[in-house]
């Protein structure tokens, strides 16, 4: 009998110990929630630090909350806080290495900060890891940004040396001095929207030339520019 009224008591022991653990589990999980829709509602009202504070909270809850560590990514971005922020979402990577979100905003974050190289590495990283339509985008734009950066000296010799091709045609000289100053006004390294705004001055360009004078500045371009730069020539004449 008395074995009987201890199996009884055990029972009734771990019934309420369940009760208590899911009541225990259901209010952190409500108070998560809470936390994050406050820090969220924060970061929309640009109260930075009080965004802060609310995702910290709830990475002290649920250590493993990629969503709160997103949030707070974000705020220390907005904040400036880019170490912090890369620490973060870092983070976010080993908690979570297909989620796709993490690998987009550190590229953001390394192209932000001038390192464009870093930000190819983690998007490629990235790609192999989620084979993501997004990054993939991104990592092809950037690749192609980095292979053009480096082309403005390149530019330049291509208008100097056609300034003595034209230089007894009035109109072409005029046009490829605005090209020039184009060239000039472009701050920092040359970038696709950059050559594509140049691509319309130099169509211009082209259509006061003559004949003789396209034949060497075909010449002069085969013999300076990229290959990838010489298509985007031969696609205006």
């Amino acid at each position: 009998m008395k074995f009987k009224i201890i199996l009884i008591s055990l029972a009734v022991l771990l019934v309420f110990s369940s009760v208590a653990y899911a009541v225990n589990v259901s209010n952190k999980n409500n108070t998560v929630n809470e936390l994050l829709d406050l820090g969220n509602k924060f970061l929309i009202e640009s109260n930075y630090s009080k965004a802060i504070l609310n995702f910290q909270q709830v990475i002290k809850i649920q250590p493993m909350n990629v969503k709160a560590r997103l949030g707070l990514a974000k705020a220390y971005l907005e904040n400036k806080d880019y170490v912090a922020a890369e620490d973060t979402l870092l983070e976010c990577l080993e908690i979570k290495p297909r989620d796709p979100q993490p690998y987009l905003m550190l590229a953001n974050l390394y192209l932000s900060t001038g390192r464009p190289e870093k930000a190819k590495d983690i998007l490629q990283k990235g790609f192999d890891r989620t084979g993501n339509y997004q990054i993939a985008d991104m990592l092809w734009d950037l690749e192609w940004d980095l292979e053009v950066s480096g082309y403005r000296g390149n530019l330049v010799k291509v208008i100097e040396e056609i300034g003595d091709v034209v230089e007894n045609n009035e109109t072409a000289q005029y046009r490829l001095d605005m090209l020039g100053q184009a060239l000039q006004e472009i701050e920092g390294d040359i970038y696709v929207n950059d050559l594509l705004s140049f691509r319309s001055m130099a169509e211009i360009f082209f259509r006061s030339l003559s004949d003789s004078e396209i034949t060497e500045i075909e010449l002069i371009i085969n013999t300076i520019l990229d290959h990838r730069l010489r298509k985007l020539f031969w696609e205006i004449l």
